[in-house]
């Protein structure tokens, strides 16, 4: 694969693990020491399907054994590795991994039919943001989709979310941040939006639906 010619979006449903993965043997002794440390199964189990997915798909791109893989953390502890740009995110059973030539950010949401977004309007969106979720056909995608895009930018910047949410206007596709014009790009697929964030503007997004068993 090349990583030049498209940023790369993994989709990932973590219901298709196979409980035959051999994790030890790609898997990092921290890895699955901090695996160990989730309460709750299901997280565990995600967090762990997540690493090996990750692993694997790099090690295509690098043409390395995915064991091999050495991460090391930037100034803001975001992972990295050499020569290519990675993100990860989780929600509910879905899990993106998206892998680029330059800085990227990932966010992906399950649409949660339950969730009170109303609530948070005011905190975390400006009024035109506010206008665009209220006045749309489907209010809650466009919650989630202005959502996923400010987390996505402060995920490729290795920021985390920040409070004043509210001052970011990512209705655009494109946002000037630092010094840095990132480009948003949202889609829906199945139950889920998913938002890259990204300093470089290659023409195509390649979607993969990936079973790591």
């Amino acid at each position: 694969m090349s990583a030049a010619e498209a940023n790369h979006l993994f989709k990932i449903d973590s219901r298709s693990y196979s409980a035959a993965i051999d994790y030890a043997s790609v898997l990092s002794d921290a890895e699955l020491t901090k695996a160990s440390r989730f309460y709750q199964q299901a997280d565990r189990e995600n967090y762990l399907i997540r690493k090996y997915a990750l692993r694997q798909i790099l090690a295509k791109f690098l043409g390395q054994r995915p064991a091999a893989i050495k991460f090391h953390q930037q100034a803001n502890k975001k992972p990295a590795i050499a020569n290519l740009h990675f993100n990860t995110s989780n929600t509910k059973n879905g899990i993106a991994i998206a892998i680029s030539f330059a800085p990227i950010g990932i966010d992906i949401e399950y649409i949660d039919p339950n969730f009170e977004y109303t609530d948070i309007l005011q905190q975390c969106f400006n009024s035109r943001e506010s206008q665009f979720i209220q006045k749309g056909v489907d209010q809650r995608a466009n919650f989630y989709t202005l959502w996923t895009r400010k987390e996505a930018l402060l995920k490729a910047t290795g920021e985390g979310l920040i409070d004043d949410l509210n001052q970011l206007d990512v209705l655009g596709a494109f946002f000037n941040y630092k010094n840095e014009n990132y480009e948003l790009k949202s889609l829906k697929s199945d139950n889920y939006i998913i938002t890259t964030a990204t300093v470089s503007h290659p023409e195509k997004i390649r979607l993969w639906l990936y079973n790591p068993s």
